[in-house]
């Protein structure tokens, strides 16, 4: 379809202007005597920890030669990885979000199918499925993280407050704030966007059930967005929080830094965040006491909302494939597992692996489980992209009745006959 076809061209246009840029193709798999593999990652906050990692790897096997690479920069983390993809001078692992991205990766033929490693059995099956497309796991997801609302827990103390269940219990907590002059939940508009309506509707659905109903409506197969069930209590969540004013003024135009300044500085008692926060909250939100809870909707199921972290892909192009895998098996073994999510303040995607920092119990025991998203390309995304980000935002940052969003997408479906296209 024409989504397929764009990424095709993006890929092609890559590929043309990449190999211009390339110099020599290649690069030596060896070192000395020593088999080398290239690991890269954007994770410099936890370069300290890898290079332990790079220790007893090579402890293990003396006969290679790990060397880290660490980007800081996101943005020209990933372009640098396009570029050597393409070059055939990728790194032999690579860290990449779970996303769209790996999917038109291994679809390209640019990433190894890991479907066959052993770290495949031992995996939660909803972190494994978020970088799964056709059957084939494309990277070890190394790590996941909660999301939903951090809180300052002596100020909770100070008014009284107890973490809410239930929706009508955070909105009496937030009126309870501002009554005490603190603003509403501070959220961050602009890098956030509506993730909390897809929040909800992953708490509401269920992972497989919320990628299924995304797929179908895709492929033509769902025309009406209500059929789902809990799709209805998901959008009702959102649109009581809302219209009830819970959010900090001003939120749709917050970007991430200001959003979380509001909460280091004591004037907003509750932040949405994701739990990725407190490997970082020496610096982010230095001296405060910070508790968690997931999105409290209609179900009261009490799922957290939860997202992937960065996924180790293996270029298909490596001339050390034999030692990139065993160093993604490495990674995927639960003592290594539990000591880099620890020492990073992240969940192990892992069964048999439970990270002990301090906060882990407490996340742990925040909530009855957890739905992760999963991003992968939409071919058809044209024919209704932008009636459910109208459904959304509608919902989301004006209140408005759901339902009348929701007829208009429907109609947009069925008019627009996917299953029949050719």
């Amino acid at each position: 379809m024409k989504a397929k076809r764009i990424i095709s061209i993006m890929m092609a246009t890559t590929m043309v202007l990449g190999l211009a840029a390339c110099g020599s193709v290649g690069t030596s798999s060896t070192d000395g005597d020593k088999k080398v593999i290239r690991v890269a990652t954007w994770r410099k906050n936890d370069q300290k920890y890898y290079e332990e990692i790079e220790r007893r790897f090579e402890e293990k096997y003396p006969e290679y030669d790990v060397q880290l690479e660490f980007n800081a920069d996101e943005v020209s983390y990933e372009q640098n990885v396009n570029t050597d993809l393409v070059c055939r001078t990728a790194p032999d692992v690579f860290d990449l979000h779970a996303s769209g991205q790996i999917q038109m990766y291994g679809d390209e033929g640019l990433i190894l199918d890991q479907s066959d490693m052993e770290w495949t059995k031992n995996i939660n099956e909803n972190a494994k499925a978020t970088c799964t497309w056709n059957g084939k796991s494309y990277a070890f997801p190394v790590n996941y993280n909660y999301f939903g609302f951090l809180y300052n827990k002596e100020i909770f103390d100070a008014e009284g407050l107890t973490v809410p269940k239930t929706p009508e219990e955070l909105v009496t907590v937030v009126n309870k704030l501002k009554k005490a002059g603190y603003s509403g939940i501070s959220y961050s508009g602009m890098t956030n966007g509506t993730k909390l309506v897809d929040a909800a509707l992953i708490i509401e659905l269920g992972t497989e059930k919320y990628n299924e109903l995304l797929q179908g409506m895709d492929d033509g197969t769902v025309t009406d967005f209500l059929s789902y069930e809990g799709v209805e209590t998901a959008l009702k969540t959102v649109q009581y929080y809302t219209q009830s004013d819970i959010w900090y003024k001003g939120y749709k135009d917050t970007s991430y830094e200001p959003s979380l300044s509001l909460f280091a500085q004591k004037k907003a008692a509750i932040v949405f965040c994701g739990a990725y926060l407190y490997g970082e909250k020496d610096e982010l939100m230095p001296g405060i006491d910070a508790g968690f809870f997931p999105i409290p909707t209609y179900s009261n199921s009490g799922v957290s909302y939860a997202e992937v972290g960065q996924c180790s892909c293996i270029s298909a192009t490596s001339k050390n494939i034999e030692g990139a895998k065993l160093w993604v098996e490495f990674l995927a073994t639960p003592e290594i597992s539990e000591y880099l999510c620890t020492s990073s303040r992240t969940m192990s995607t892992l069964e048999s692996a439970v990270p002990t920092f301090e906060e882990a119990e407490m996340l742990l025991n925040s909530c009855t489980g957890y739905g992760l998203f999963k991003s992968f390309y939409t071919e058809n995304a044209e024919y209704y992209d932008t009636e459910l980000k109208d459904l959304k935002e509608g919902i989301f940052y004006y209140g408005d009745g759901y339902q009348e969003w929701v007829d208009v997408l429907n109609k947009r479906l069925k008019d627009a006959d996917i299953i029949n296209l050719k």
